[in-house]
């Protein structure tokens, strides 16, 4: 069996982050509920003729592949995997709201046709003129996860060399603020922002100058606050490791934060702790985010500057852990460490 490697990350994020050799976040300001991200100039990535009938959604997840592919010295991924939860969810209201507005009669199929969730996968192969494996996964919060999970297998069995993982989201109108609403009805609502973002990954069975490796990932659906700490400490134990020099997590400030202070203070009193989303918000793919952070980690060998940062050991990183759920629901963990 091969081992998986990630050789690039690249990330547009409602920080600085797209291209940056060095991550510097900044404090947001209070009293955001949405926030955009900081979009590059698409004309320097994506051909004019193109940029004008493409989504937020389908020209950050373009502009963020084509750099991960060049990154990681790939000319034709022999898979592309995305994953997102609403996918280009704009172009849908569009459709939606021409279909009220008209009655249901004259109505153009453009942003129906462009509304689908495979569409960034497929923009991004039309692109490439790649014809290789493409699949999209829309699985919630743990959309990325799968469609990681999708590579790693791939390339473990040794069905492909390189492949292209993603995920990617966009902020709407109507979906969005209804969202919000819910959440504010919540007993403890977030705290983070509603959010968008593009983060793609270049991985191979090839180990590169800047690579590290995707050692594991799993997926739960339901775990109980109780059982935390066991199911992280077999997920470590079934890869052979046992403990972790930096943990990674979805804090967002509401009632289901207990799933991961009540349980790791314990195990991970003496592990970097680090939190994110109260600098670039929440989406559904914003784990691809905290796996962009991981790799930087390790490659860099530091914290960037801005994050939050608990228990910091000031110690070598070999080993990050990442955890994410939703609500108390799709626990993710994923494992990376040093080649």
């Amino acid at each position: 069996m091969k081992t998986c490697y990630i050789n690039s990350a690249v990330a547009i994020s409602a920080q600085d982050t797209f291209e940056k050799a060095v991550l510097v976040f900044k404090t947001l300001e209070e009293g955001h509920y949405k926030l955009e991200a900081v979009y590059p100039e698409f004309k320097n990535y994506i051909k004019p003729s193109a940029l004008r009938r493409m989504s937020k959604a389908v020209k950050m997840g373009v502009s963020a592949s084509k750099i991960a592919l060049e990154q990681a010295e790939i000319i034709q991924p022999d898979a592309i995997l995305t994953g997102t939860g609403m996918g280009c969810i704009a172009d849908t209201e569009t459709f939606l709201d021409a279909l009220i507005a008209n009655d249901e009669d004259y109505l153009t199929p453009t942003a129906f046709i462009q509304s689908t969730h495979n569409t960034v996968g497929a923009q991004i192969a039309l692109g490439l003129k790649c014809k290789s494996y493409n699949n999209t996964y829309v699985n919630a919060n743990v959309s990325f996860e799968s469609a990681l999970l999708d590579a790693k297998l791939c390339l473990e069995l040794e069905d492909y060399k390189t492949a292209l993982v993603g995920g990617v989201d966009e902020l709407s109108k109507n979906f969005t603020d209804l969202q919000l609403k819910v959440e504010k009805n919540q007993a403890k609502p977030k705290t983070v922002p509603a959010s968008e973002g593009a983060t793609f990954f270049g991985l191979s069975t090839e180990n590169k100058s800047n690579s590290i490796v995707l050692k594991g990932i799993e997926i739960n659906h339901n775990i109980e606050s109780a059982e935390i700490e066991t199911s992280i400490n077999s997920f470590l134990k079934k890869h052979n490791i046992n403990e972790v020099d930096a943990l990674i997590t979805g804090h967002t400030g509401d009632a289901f934060d207990k799933y991961y202070d009540k349980n790791l203070n314990t195990s991970f009193k003496n592990t970097t702790q680090l939190s994110y989303k109260n600098l670039v918000g929440d989406y559904f793919t914003v784990s691809a985010f905290a796996l962009f952070l991981g790799y930087h980690v390790l490659v860099n060998q530091n914290v960037s500057e801005g994050l939050h940062v608990k228990n910091n050991t000031e110690k070598g990183f070999k080993n990050v852990l990442l955890y994410n759920q939703n609500k108390g629901k799709d626990h993710s963990f994923i494992l990376l460490s040093l080649c």
